[in-house]
């Protein structure tokens, strides 16, 4: 007799698009099954235009036949699914179909991720009440945002280190970040405070929504204060896990903005393994770029205030 208390089964949304189009942009905790691969789907689309919908339609057929049984083998540990496409058109119908008759209770999304995306714009435009954590790079500006009742950690959805390395993986589109910030706000109670980090426009390669931070830049703020040997101290601490070789690409990475000279002299510093120094020596550049930032804050509100 099985112990069915102790199985993971639970409900799960299912997006059925490409994986291009998954990884561009997608629901936050949605599963990629994809229906067509990358190439598969550029073939039906060169078919449908090039021949006819009944062309690419058979073309389509053949691609997914041999996929059916892995379809149904990935949604079984779930009790129930939503589906979803572009659109809520013909890809999501066909895989809903699929699952309903394997015995598994299925839902459309209706409209697709092209519906779910209106949606981010529009949370993206209400208006918040923010409040900002500010302060140099290293003052331990995450630790206290992590400590408020109600927060977005803008550093962690971007996937970038706001100090002195920056970005140590992979990071979203554009788009999936406005996805990431809505489905945040969503969760959060809008007639209270939200604090945020402070933040330039664009955290590594990633720029954050026009809105959403022209509220930011005009909400109030909170400095934080730290010493300069704590904020080295934190920076060693925090990176001090990470590989030589991956400090070294973060670093490479800022060149332009951090001089040919500083950049040389900071990778020396790697070798040696002077953790110390190296921060300290980048903490410099940083500061002179949180006063600039400072600057353009206080330009910004002189002019829309």
């Amino acid at each position: 007799m099985s112990d069915q208390s102790t199985s993971l089964i639970h409900s799960a949304i299912i997006d059925v698009r490409s994986p291009a189009e998954f990884n561009h942009g997608h629901i936050p905790g949605a599963i990629n099954i994809p229906l067509f691969s990358d190439e598969e789907r550029h073939q039906v689309g060169q078919t449908y235009k090039s021949k006819s919908k009944e062309a690419a339609f058979q073309l389509g057929l053949r691609f997914v036949g041999p996929k059916l049984e892995a379809f149904v083998k990935a949604v079984k540990p779930f009790d129930s699914v939503e589906v979803y496409c572009a659109r809520g058109g013909m890809r999501s119908q066909s895989m809903g179909w699929l699952f309903s008759q394997a015995g598994i209770p299925t839902t459309i999304r209706k409209g697709g991720y092209k519906a779910f995306r209106n949606e981010v714009l529009k949370i993206l435009k209400k208006p918040y009440s923010f409040k900002i954590i500010s302060g140099l790079t290293g003052a331990g500006k995450s630790e206290i945002l992590r400590g408020k009742e109600q927060f977005i950690d803008l550093e962690a959805l971007a996937n970038h280190r706001g100090s002195a390395f920056g970005a140590l993986g992979p990071q979203p589109s554009n788009e999936h970040l406005e996805n990431l910030i809505a489905h945040n706000l969503l969760s959060l109670n809008d007639k209270e405070t939200i604090w945020v980090e402070d933040e330039s426009r664009v955290i590594g390669s990633c720029k954050l929504p026009d809105d959403f931070f022209e509220q930011m830049a005009r909400a109030p703020r909170e400095e934080i204060k730290c010493s300069f040997e704590e904020r080295v101290e934190r920076l060693v601490i925090t990176y001090g896990s990470y590989e030589i070789s991956i400090l070294e690409s973060a670093i490479l990475k800022i060149e332009k903005r951090l001089g040919r000279d500083r950049m040389k002299q900071a990778l020396s510093l790697l070798k040696k393994n002077n953790l110390r120094e190296c921060a300290a020596l980048l903490l410099g550049y940083y500061d002179k770029a949180y006063e600039k930032s400072q600057k353009r804050y206080n330009r910004f509100n002189e002019h829309t205030l």
